[in-house]
């Protein structure tokens, strides 16, 4: 199959979906394995789970927030740290 879409579309009409979508499924796994780190209820986790299962979108959004307020913590850190 990977065969015949790439003699069908080409080199990088076939490598740009491939790693783009690949990046997209790392990221959800990514997200996944945060949430069960994340000091959430269990009870949360389990409906962000499955949320992030049947939207797989909003996993990689809920992982961009995540990484946003951590970096808003350590800059409020280190401002801190600086006076």
């Amino acid at each position: 199959m990977l065969t015949l879409l790439h003699h069908h579309y080409g080199s990088m009409e076939f490598i740009l979906p491939a790693a783009i979508t690949l990046i997209l499924i790392m990221l959800w796994a990514f997200s996944m394995a945060a949430l069960y780190k994340a000091p959430y209820e269990t009870k949360n986790k389990y409906m962000l789970g499955v949320l992030f299962i049947v939207i797989p979108p909003a996993a990689i959004v809920w992982l961009g927030k995540e990484l946003y307020l951590k970096y808003e913590m350590s800059r409020d850190v280190s401002k801190r740290g600086n006076l």
